[in-house]
């Protein structure tokens, strides 16, 4: 704490004043900001509002995922292109089937609370509308198109599972999300390999 210097006209009161003043302002500087109470669940409490969140996030995502093999019944791609589209779709259509029977079993957990603010729905509806027009228009860029976009829908995939392994309390489904954030990670990191390979066109 730096020195004062007080002048003998000062009076004692008014150096205690002080002195009781910069003592409080160090006690507030330093104070440590108190820790978060541990979370500790009450049997029979409803889920917290972000499982629902989340998890219609995921499955609207795999629910559109589990389609998009669909593509190739009108476009031609790569067998081993083909091959990973296939397997994220079939991934996909398995966790909609999981995710579903997940809110079968447990009333509280809902698939409609996506909650996304006005703008960014409407942001997300126009992306998909572009993107779809895109990949049934282009002509020789439909598999370096089709597998960039693979390549995102998995990262925001296995990164959503993963948030949600930490936040959800039930250990059979923390279980089954690591399991499918492994599998989108493992068919994200396949479809980048088979960017870099140098057989996907160029724009």
């Amino acid at each position: 704490m730096p020195r004062f210097f007080m002048s003998s006209h000062i009076s004692s009161t008014t150096c205690s004043a002080a002195i009781l003043f910069v003592l409080i302002l160090t006690l507030i500087g330093c104070r440590a900001a108190p820790e978060p109470a541990p979370h500790s669940p009450t049997p029979g409490r409803p889920p917290d509002a972000r499982l629902s969140n989340g998890y219609s996030l995921l499955y609207d995502l795999v629910n559109k995922e589990r389609n998009v093999d669909k593509l190739l019944w009108l476009k031609s791609a790569p067998d081993d292109l083909a091959k990973l589209v296939k397997s994220l779709a079939a991934t996909s259509s398995e966790a909609t089937r999981k995710i579903t029977a997940f809110a079968e079993r447990d009333p509280m957990l809902k698939l409609d609370r996506l909650d996304l603010p006005p703008m960014e729905q409407a942001t997300r509806t126009a992306i998909e509308s572009s993107t779809r027009k895109r990949l049934l228009l282009t002509g020789d860029h439909f598999a370096t198109l089709l597998a960039l976009k693979q390549v995102e829908a998995a990262e925001y995939g296995l990164h959503l599972a993963q948030l949600l392994s930490q936040a959800d309390e039930d250990v059979s489904r923390r279980q089954w999300l690591e399991q499918f954030a492994d599998a989108y990670r493992d068919t994200r990191d396949r479809l980048i390999d088979w960017l870099a390979t140098g057989r996907a066109l160029p724009d």
